[in-house]
């Protein structure tokens, strides 16, 4: 049999110390179970958010990626090979672009280029700027260079399946869509820092993100992936990008 201790001998200030650690433990417990809950429900409603390739267009839709790079970050070139990795039947283009003729992502760039030689890749260093968002001045010189009437946009953190195009661009090809965002999750590095930075992305931007959409309070393309085509980008106007 298990005995009892007696908390008779609890003087005041024990009590109300053992009182205030009983309601925090149970407060977070409480915190815990409505996360978890809201993990949960955004799951659920992600799913209407979707978009379904349609497999025949994307067979004949060639694709020009672009790709603005500053600085080799950790992982940088193994992110951006996997979008030399793509399980898609139509012409791919990448654009990567870099604004300094300095930068070190250029070596990186070379490095795949050299390694992938059948595949059509195009550096561009180009270093005009046309406002303060050093991004989007970028991604307006390396359009410039863009070959095909579908454009994808993405950070170069982004790591990316073998079928990302093609769920991409049969999702944009669908009948009254204008644009194609991609939600992400965060992959953690090697210090606990950037686990915990990870985890934020996963656990708290990425279910804001669907709960913002499913709701209508937010519709935004995210810089994970924008994919639209230039009749689109011309009709709207390329100064749209600086709300990249």
């Amino acid at each position: 049999m298990f005995g009892e201790r007696s908390q008779r001998g609890l003087g005041r200030p024990e009590r109300n110390v053992h009182l205030l650690v009983q309601t925090l433990g149970w407060l977070f417990v409480a915190l815990s179970l409505a996360g978890a809950i809201y993990a949960l429900l955004a799951a659920g409603v992600g799913g209407p958010l979707r978009r379904r390739a349609d497999a025949d267009r994307v067979r004949t839709a060639p694709v020009t990626l672009l790709k603005p790079l500053h600085f080799d970050a950790p992982g940088l070139e193994a992110d951006l090979d996997t979008f030399l990795a793509q399980d898609y039947a139509a012409p791919i283009q990448i654009v990567f672009g870099v604004q300094d003729i300095g930068d070190p992502a250029i070596p990186v760039v070379r490095h795949l280029m050299a390694d992938h030689p059948g595949i059509d890749m195009e550096l561009v260093i180009d270093p005009r700027s046309y406002g303060s968002n050093a991004k989007v001045s970028n991604l307006i010189n390396m359009t410039e260079h863009a070959k095909h009437g579908v454009l994808v946009l993405s950070d170069s953190d982004i790591a990316v399946p073998p079928d990302y195009l093609k769920r991409v661009v049969g999702a944009l090809l669908q009948p009254g869509i204008g644009a194609v965002t991609c939600p992400y999750t965060g992959r953690p590095g090697a210090s606990a820092w950037s686990t915990l930075a990870a985890m934020g992305t996963s656990y708290d931007f990425l279910p804001n993100m669907v709960f913002g959409s499913w709701w209508g309070v937010a519709d935004a393309c995210l810089g994970s992936t924008i994919a639209l085509t230039r009749a689109t980008l011309d009709q709207i106007g390329a100064s749209t990008l600086s709300r990249i």
